[in-house]
């Protein structure tokens, strides 16, 4: 009995199954592509990683997808635009975060004394520069700096990772923020790791204790203004203002600022105005009213003018 049909025909099943299976896999594996709607974005986070990752020198293969998306919020300080010129105002609280934080990172004393906190906390009302004080001092440091957002790391409708405990936590919450805590410790324990975590917050009271006591080093960052400004009162006095002329009105005020600045600073002469580092005290009362004055001056002087062309007419 010949054994070669048998052989021929086992074969050609094989190969069938083979071509079959090969085709099924890329078939399935198309299917889910199409399914699975964060297929696009685990590419771009990918590709954007990996570029992060070859200017610093990272091996993108040694990270898993969670790492691979905070990888993404990595910035270097050499591509940080933010310095501390960007700053307006804030003297005494830039020269602490350099003593406390950017001078032990730079310096190469070695010393569990002279080290950079375990954590810092930027708090105060919103839109007054919490977020651009830890990008320069990111670049002043030269630290690599990670935007890092609780989003990435939970899911989105999860809110206020790091607020206060309470009963009524879901227990997959309360057991994610431990292990956070957990690990934040891990982090610091090698003290030749220069690691520092810097929260940014407008609600600090809501702050879990367990947090704070890890975030010793705390800077409450108010608005760039004197204690005797009052905004309702300056809001009163603008009325009939439109957007436009609220923004002309802040602009004048600062104009206003830095020329008391300047008077106030006798040393240094008109043509070095661009040269010397002038100290710009914080905004008072007196230039807000000063620049309403000036504004409706300028009106009034519209209207004298309009009124003398009309009447010439």
């Amino acid at each position: 009995m010949d054994a070669r049909p048998s052989w021929n025909m086992f074969a050609a099943q094989l190969t069938r199954l083979i071509i079959g299976s090969v085709i099924s896999y890329f078939t399935a594996k198309l299917i889910v592509r199409q399914f699975d709607q964060t297929t696009a974005k685990k590419e771009q986070t990918k590709k954007k990683a990996e570029k992060i990752c070859n200017v610093l020198g990272i091996q993108v293969q040694d990270l898993d997808e969670y790492e691979m998306r905070i990888a993404t919020q990595l910035v270097n300080p050499k591509d940080c635009s933010i310095s501390w010129s960007d700053v307006g105002g804030y003297s005494n609280l830039i020269s602490e975060l350099r003593e406390n934080i950017i001078f032990p990172l730079r310096t190469s004393i070695k010393s569990k004394h002279f080290s950079a906190p375990k954590g810092v906390l930027l708090h105060g009302p919103p839109g007054c520069g919490k977020t651009m004080m830890v990008k320069a001092i990111a670049k002043e440091a030269g630290a690599n700096f990670i935007n890092l957002e609780i989003s990435e790391m939970i899911d989105k409708w999860c809110d206020s990772f790091l607020r206060r405990r309470q009963s009524r936590d879901h227990e997959m919450t309360a057991m994610m923020k431990a292990l956070f805590l957990s690990h934040w410790d891990g982090f610091f324990s090698e003290s030749e790791l220069r690691v520092v975590i810097i929260g940014a917050t407008n609600r600090p009271k809501d702050v879990d204790s367990a947090i704070l006591r890890r975030m010793p080093l705390r800077f409450c960052i108010r608005h760039p203004l004197s204690q005797d400004v009052n905004l309702l009162e300056i809001a009163n006095h603008s009325c009939g203002f439109s957007c436009s002329d609220l923004v002309e009105l802040c602009r004048v005020a600062g104009i206003i600022r830095v020329r008391e600045s300047l008077k106030q600073d006798q040393e240094i002469k008109q043509e070095n105005y661009f040269s010397e580092q002038v100290e710009i005290r914080p905004f008072e009362r007196s230039d807000f009213l000063k620049a309403i004055e000036r504004m409706n001056k300028d009106n009034e002087d519209m209207l004298l003018n309009r009124h003398d062309e009309i009447e010439l007419m």
